[in-house]
Formats: structure tokens, C-alpha cells, sequence
């Protein structure tokens, strides 16, 4: 009985609603509709991506931060700087990510060309001090009142400039940086742009293309090229002066005085009996004729 009743309030319900259907007019409907429809794909998208972000964090082992906890909003970093209005960060992710401590963010901003743009970030710790580079791929298209104070490095590669924009605040630290296998490392790394300064490492790119894997690997990769880049910029200076081998171990003052006893006798050497007579005449010479030995009594 129970269930007949439920069948019968089911089918008063359509009733009523295709009445009231009939009396509203056909353009209400069909707004309604569409309102309808679109806010259910809103709410489904946002279920999605939050389901995917939610997924990623405890896929790479970091944790989810309420809004900017970490101030990088405010970090000297040129991309950090840009649009002076309508600026924020959201979706915050922190933690260790293979023994380094990582946060991971968007960041969005107005542009005053394009509008709002938004950037996925990784933000790594270095371990030392390095003066700020940018290197940063030409699709991005950044407006050239975007790109910060820092000068343009024009690097020796037509290939690589013409794919990136690099900018440094000491050009020489950037091009002792870029160096052949760098280059054609991050041509390879599929439209991700590099910030540095200071202990600061940021890598990111367009929101639309979302990588958090890409970016962490890149940055870590990245900071461990920093790390060893002193020893290979300061031998590329020639900075670092040479050593004497083991086999030319002779100072240079020996060497001068055998070549100038070369220029002096470049003959033959003297015979032993011509050396020693040469001796009897210096000594003659220096000291008069020795006495004859007396006769024996």
C-alpha cells in the first residue's frame, strides 16, 4: 500500500509540474534552462579541479595552506611584481618534496594588454646566493612594461634567443649559467620559464598548462646546476690560475738561469785538463807565483 502511495504522489507531482510548465511562457523556459545547465557545469568543474588538486597534493606529499600564509605575494621576485592591481595567490601547496622544501602556488595578476593572467609556481630553496636571472620562453608573451628593470642578456645562440627572453642583473653570472648543455636542457623542458635571486629558485608557467610535476623537477634540477656553477663559471673566466705539474717542477728563476748559461757557452763543453789549467791561471793570477820547495839538507 505503501508503495502505490508513492507512485501516486510521484505521478500528481508531474502533473502539476507539466501544468505549471504550460502556463509559462516558451523563452522563460528555455532560460531557464540554459541558467540551469550552466551552473551545473560550473559546479561540476570546480568539483573536478578541486578533486584534481586535492589528488595531486597527496600524490607529491604536501600539504594545502589556507590562502597566502607564506607572504609570496610579497617576494622580490619579478614575476611576484608584476600587475600592481587585481594581484593574489591561491592554491597553496607545501612540504618536502625529495628532501627539498617546496611551495607550490598560483598566481594571478591584470595585465594591463591581456587582461588577468595566471601562472602555476614553484618556489625552491637554493643553497647560496645568486644575483637575479629570468630566463623566460617568448610564447608567453609578456608585455615589455611587464619585464621588470633587469637588463637583456643577448645570448650567443640564435636558436635560444629566439625561443627565450633572458634578463639578469649581472649579464656575466647569466651567460656563465647558460651554457651549452643548460641551453639545450631547458629548450627540452616543454615552455617552462626560470627566476632566480638571491636563495630564491621559481620556475613557472601558464595556468592553463598545469604541471606540478614538470615544475618541481625542473627547479630541483635547476638548483642542483646552480650548485656546481661557480666551479665551472670561474674556469670558464679564467679565473682560477694554472698549476705547475709534477713533471715541470723547476721554478722559474732556474729555468732563466739555464737559459742564460745556454746563451753564455752555447759551444762545446772544455775538456777536463783545459778546466783545470784555466784554474792555475786564475789562482796565478790572484795570488803571484807559489815558492819552490826547499832542497833536503
Amino acid at each position: 500500500m505503501r508503495g502505490w502511495g508513492l507512485v501516486i504522489g510521484l505521478l500528481a507531482a508531474v502533473t502539476v509540474l507539466a501544468l505549471a510548465l504550460k502556463a509559462v511562457p516558451p523563452g522563460v523556459l528555455v532560460v531557464g534552462a540554459l541558467a540551469a545547465g550552466g551552473y551545473g557545469a560550473y559546479r561540476f568543474s570546480r568539483r573536478k579541479k578541486a578533486a584534481k588538486e586535492n589528488l595531486e597534493g597527496r600524490a607529491l606529499g604536501l600539504q594545502a595552506a589556507d590562502g597566502d600564509l607564506f607572504g609570496l605575494a610579497g617576494l622580490p621576485l619579478e614575476l611576484l611584481s608584476r600587475g600592481p592591481e587585481g594581484r593574489g595567490v591561491d592554491n597553496v601547496l607545501w612540504g618536502s618534496w625529495e628532501t627539498v622544501d617546496v611551495r607550490l602556488f598560483d598566481f594571478r595578476y591584470t595585465s594591463g594588454d591581456d587582461g588577468d593572467r595566471r601562472f602555476t609556481c614553484a618556489l625552491l630553496a637554493l643553497e647560496r646566493d645568486v644575483p637575479p636571472v629570468v630566463v623566460e620562453p617568448k610564447i608567453f608573451f609578456t608585455p615589455l612594461a611587464e619585464r621588470g628593470r633587469l637588463s637583456i642578456v643577448e645570448v650567443d645562440d640564435q636558436a635560444f634567443g629566439e625561443a627565450f627572453d633572458v634578463r639578469a642583473g649581472d649579464p656575466t653570472f647569466a651567460t656563465g649559467l647558460l651554457d651549452d648543455d643548460t641551453k639545450q636542457w631547458m629548450e627540452r623542458r616543454n615552455g617552462i620559464a626560470f627566476e632566480v635571486n638571491g636563495r630564491m629558485l621559481l620556475t613557472y608557467m601558464p595556468w592553463d598548462r598545469r604541471d606540478l610535476l614538470a615544475l618541481l623537477e625542473a627547479g630541483v634540477n635547476l638548483g642542483r646546476r646552480l650548485a656546481v656553477e661557480p666551479v665551472r663559471q670561474g674556469r670558464a673566466a679564467g679565473s682560477k690560475r694554472p698549476t705547475a705539474s709534477k713533471g715541470s717542477a723547476g721554478s722559474a728563476s732556474s729555468k732563466k738561469a739555464a737559459s742564460s748559461t745556454k746563451r753564455a757557452s752555447p759551444g762545446k763543453a772544455a775538456s777536463p785538463g783545459k778546466a783545470a789549467a784555466k784554474r792555475t791561471r786564475a789562482s796565478e793570477g790572484h795570488s803571484g807565483p807559489r815558492p819552490a820547495p826547499e832542497a833536503p839538507v
